[in-house]
C-alpha cells in the first residue's frame, strides 16, 4: 500500500458562545501540550444495521452545536477499482466502485450507486462552485477530469474502503490525489452536500495548484463548503473560535498553522482558525483578497511561494488584532442576516 498524507476534520461539539469576545491575548497559548487533539468517535460496521436513510441535506449549513468534523482529504492514494483477486469459495465478492450512473458537469465525472435526476440541484452546485472558485481566487482552472464516486449508503461505503484501502482513518468523505487522478468519494448521508462540496474544492484547487500549503488548502475548502450565497460563512466555526479565544485556549497565529505539514497535526481549532483567516481576507476589503490571489499566483507560476504571514503582516502590521475584530463582527451576525438555514430533503 503506498504512502498517504492525511487531511481532515473530526467530530467536535461547540459550546454555548459567550456573550462577548474579549480582544486580549489569552494567558494559555493553544499550542500547550495541555490542549489535547480531538479524535472522531469511530463508526463501527456492526452498528451500520441498515443503509443511510435517502434524507440529505443539499443547500444548508451546518448550523446545530454539534459540528462534525469528519471529511477527509489524502494525497498520493491510488483509488482505481483494482481487479479482485481470487477468494475463498464462500468469501463475498470484494465491493467495487459505484457504477449504476456516470454524469459528467464541467470537471466533474460523476459515478453513482443509484440514478439521481440529470439537473439534480447538487451536481449545479458542486459544477457551479468551479467558477466560484476561479472567480474568487483568480485562478484559470483547467478541464482535468475529477472522479465523484458517490456510494448509496455508509455501509457500502465503508465496506469498499475497508477491504480496497484498509490504511485509511474512518472519515464521511475522502479526497484523493495520485500523480495522474484526482477522486472524491462520498456516500449518500444527511451531510452529504457539505462533504462533496468540501471534497470538490480540494479536487479543484489541486488541478491548478502544486505544493498547496496544508492550512491554506484546508482554510479554503471549508470556506467554499457552505453553500452557496452565504459568503463562506460558517456559524460552528465562529462559536468555537469565540468559547476558545474567551477561555484562553486560543489566540490567532498564522506562523503556527504554516509550520504544519502532515493532517495528524491539525485539530478542530486550526481548520476553524484556518477558514477565519481566509474568511477575513477574500470577504471584507479588495486589498486582502489581492494579497491572496497574488500568493497563489505566485505558487501556480513558481510551484513555491513561500509562508504567507510575511507577506501579510507587511500590509497588516495588526493582523492578528483585525482578524479578532473579524470574529467580534462575525459572532454578532444573526442566522437570519446570513440566511443560513438547513434544507433535508429525499433525492
Amino acid at each position: 500500500m503506498c504512502g498517504c498524507a492525511f487531511s481532515g476534520r473530526r467530530i467536535a461539539h461547540s459550546p454555548a458562545m459567550p456573550p462577548e469576545i474579549a480582544l486580549v491575548k489569552p494567558a494559555v497559548d493553544s499550542r500547550s501540550p495541555a490542549i489535547h487533539r480531538e479524535e472522531r468517535t469511530p463508526t463501527s460496521l456492526a452498528s451500520l444495521s441498515s443503509p443511510s436513510p435517502g434524507a440529505a441535506d443539499f443547500s444548508g449549513a451546518n448550523t446545530s452545536a454539534d459540528s462534525h468534523y469528519a471529511s477527509q482529504s489524502v494525497a498520493g492514494h491510488p483509488v482505481a477499482d483494482y481487479p479482485v483477486t481470487a477468494a475463498a469459495e464462500d468469501s463475498p465478492p470484494e465491493p467495487m466502485l459505484p457504477r449504476t450512473q456516470v454524469m459528467r458537469r464541467g470537471q466533474l465525472v460523476i459515478h453513482s450507486d443509484f440514478v439521481l435526476p440529470e439537473r439534480h440541484r447538487l451536481i449545479e452546485e458542486l459544477a457551479a462552485e468551479r467558477d466560484d472558485i476561479g472567480d474568487k481566487l483568480a485562478l484559470p482552472l483547467p478541464d482535468e477530469p475529477i472522479y465523484v464516486y458517490l456510494f448509496d449508503n455508509e455501509e457500502r461505503f465503508r465496506r469498499y474502503l475497508y477491504a480496497r484501502h484498509p490504511g485509511l482513518p474512518e472519515r464521511r468523505a475522502f479526497f484523493l490525489e495520485e500523480d495522474t487522478r484526482l477522486s472524491v468519494l462520498a456516500f449518500w448521508g444527511d451531510r452529504v452536500g457539505e462533504d462533496l462540496r468540501h471534497e470538490a474544492a480540494h479536487g479543484y484547487l489541486h488541478s491548478v495548484l502544486s505544493r498547496l500549503p496544508l492550512w491554506l488548502d484546508e482554510g479554503l475548502a471549508e470556506n467554499f463548503e457552505t453553500p452557496r450565497g452565504l459568503n463562506g460563512y460558517n456559524i460552528s466555526h465562529v462559536q468555537r473560535l469565540y468559547v476558545e479565544l474567551n477561555t484562553g485556549r486560543w489566540r490567532p497565529d498564522m506562523e503556527r498553522l504554516e509550520q504544519m505539514t502532515a493532517p495528524g497535526q491539525m485539530r478542530a481549532i486550526d481548520y476553524a482558525e484556518s477558514w477565519l483567516w481566509l474568511h477575513m481576507m477574500l470577504e471584507t476589503t479588495p486589498a486582502r483578497k489581492q494579497l491572496v490571489r497574488d500568493y497563489l499566483s505566485d505558487l501556480r507560476r513558481e510551484g513555491t511561494a513561500g509562508p504567507l504571514w510575511p507577506r501579510v503582516v507587511k500590509a497588516e502590521p495588526q493582523a492578528a488584532q483585525e482578524l479578532l475584530r473579524h470574529l467580534q463582527s462575525l459572532a454578532h451576525m444573526s442566522a437570519d442576516e446570513t440566511g443560513e438555514r438547513q434544507t433535508v430533503s429525499d433525492r
